[in-house]
This record gives structure tokens, C-alpha cells and sequence, in this order.
């Protein structure tokens, strides 16, 4: 009933419907607080899925620097002649029941090469007590 009434003033009175005009172009373009919810929620949208992609990149590193650092203990534990499961360090584990400490299996000569030989060539207390132990 009411905007039946405000219909029929502003056929009358032009000024009136321009007014009226006015206001419900203000109305219809000032948001909703649906609307402004909506455009906060979005917002912290963005903002997360930033995050989750730092978060996805940082998790893509350490699973690579987690599978350097396997690598490079398998390659330990070659070299030594250990489990590369354990070291020999679980009664449960499946490759040595907790038998395979450092010098359990024959270490990979190519490996003993490249990670042992160096520290007891390069290492002055370590070459002396070779040398003893070749001269007995």
C-alpha cells in the first residue's frame, strides 16, 4: 500500500519521481551485508589458498630434501656394511632383525670408496693406526 501511495505522488509531482529515482539508485548500489560477507569470505579465500601454495611448495622441499637425505643413508649405511633399514638399531625390522649394525653385511667397495676410505686416508690418528694394524 505504501508504494502504491509514493507511485501515485511521483506521477504527480516529476521532482518527487526524480528523487525517488535517486534513492533506489543509492539503495541498489550500496551493498548488501550479505554482500559484504560474501567479499570477506572471498577475500580470506585468497588469502588461504596463498598459503596452502606456500605451504604445498615448502612441503614439495622437504619431501625432496627427505629423499636426499634417505638416499644418501642407504648410501651410509652401504659403505659400512649396514642395514639400510635400521642399522641394525630394531629388533622388528624386516631386513635384519635388528642384526645389521656397521659391519654386519661386506660393505659396497664403490661406496666404501667414496664415503669411508677418504676419512681414514685424510685423517692423520686414523692412517697411524692402519699402518699398525698392516704392520701386525
Amino acid at each position: 500500500m505504501n508504494e502504491q501511495l509514493i507511485q501515485l505522488m511521483a506521477e504527480r509531482n516529476p521532482k518527487l519521481a526524480q528523487m525517488l529515482a535517486l534513492m533506489q539508485k543509492k539503495e541498489q548500489d550500496q551493498p548488501t551485508d550479505q554482500e559484504d560477507e560474501i567479499v570477506e569470505v572471498l577475500h580470506t579465500l585468497r588469502k588461504e589458498r596463498m598459503k596452502r601454495k606456500k605451504l604445498q611448495s615448502k612441503l614439495a622441499s622437504l619431501v625432496e630434501e627427505f629423499q636426499m637425505v634417505d638416499t644418501l643413508m642407504d648410501e651410509l649405511a652401504g659403505s659400512l656394511g649396514a642395514c639400510p633399514s635400521c642399522w641394525g638399531s630394531d629388533a622388528d625390522c624386516g631386513y635384519c632383525h635388528g642384526e645389521g649394525k656397521p659391519g654386519a653385511y661386506p660393505p659396497d667397495k664403490k661406496l666404501f670408496r667414496t664415503y669411508v676410505l677418504p676419512v681414514l686416508t685424510n685423517t692423520p690418528w686414523l692412517r697411524q693406526i692402519l699402518i699398525k694394524e698392516l704392520q701386525n
